[in-house]
């Protein structure tokens, strides 16, 4: 798996007849790297100037893509969501562009598959098959990951509020995070946080804090 590329902006398109995309000269070689709009213009980066994004490369029959994104926490995000039917590299990323890595983790959490579908291309059908999919997935780690050490110890650590650290858990690990990484900054919040606003805290903004903590160990 190609997991970042670094090199040379030559241009960023918000639009093309494949879609927004970035065009990135490495070593001689000029790689065209799909994104959405939101990608291009958030970045910062002139023509000439080094870029590295955090990619993914997707592998079809008739086709080999590499798609690009400016943090790993959206890059993995993308991943998961070609898990679920029907969602291929162009409506993954109308998600992606259509609601923020957060909003998009809570709709799946909580079923609501209206959110889903104010994506381009997404219709209420692929959306509630999205949200019941991907909801399957991730709390199918639960079982998977239940008897693994630590996992005990991390959502014990906030034992105040243990039903929504292990959900935040249980989405992270189905991300791709690390369980040392994930329970290191589940420490720092509980560390952080009083006993009464811990107990408060919803699987979402735990989600929203690991995010933002792990994006800047990257």
């Amino acid at each position: 798996m190609i997991t970042y590329i670094k090199g040379t902006l030559i241009s960023k398109l918000p639009e093309s007849i494949r879609g927004a995309c970035f065009v990135i000269e490495v070593n001689g070689l000029a790689y065209e790297v799909l994104t959405h709009s939101t990608v291009v213009n958030a970045t910062a980066q002139a023509e000439g100037d080094t870029i590295q994004l955090h990619t993914a490369l997707i592998v079809r029959e008739n086709a080999l893509s590499v798609v690009g994104f400016l943090n790993r926490e959206e890059r993995d995000l993308f991943n998961l969501l070609q898990n679920a039917s029907g969602v291929g590299v162009k409506v993954a990323l109308a998600l992606l562009e259509a609601l923020s890595v957060g909003q998009l983790i809570e709709a799946i959490i909580e079923n609501d598959y209206k959110t889903l579908t104010v994506a381009k291309g997404v219709g209420p059908k692929l959306a509630q098959k999205i949200a019941i999919e991907l909801k399957d997935k991730i709390t199918g780690w639960r079982s998977n990951i239940a008897a693994q050490p630590g996992l005990t110890k991390t959502t014990s650590a906030a034992h105040q509020n243990q039903t929504a650290f292990f959900e935040a858990e249980s989405v992270l690990l189905a991300l791709g995070y690390e369980l040392p990484e994930i329970a290191k900054s589940f420490k720092q919040q509980v560390d952080n946080t009083s006993a009464e606003e811990l107990g408060k805290l919803s699987s979402e903004t735990i989600l929203k804090n690991t995010l933002r903590d792990l994006a800047t160990t990257v």
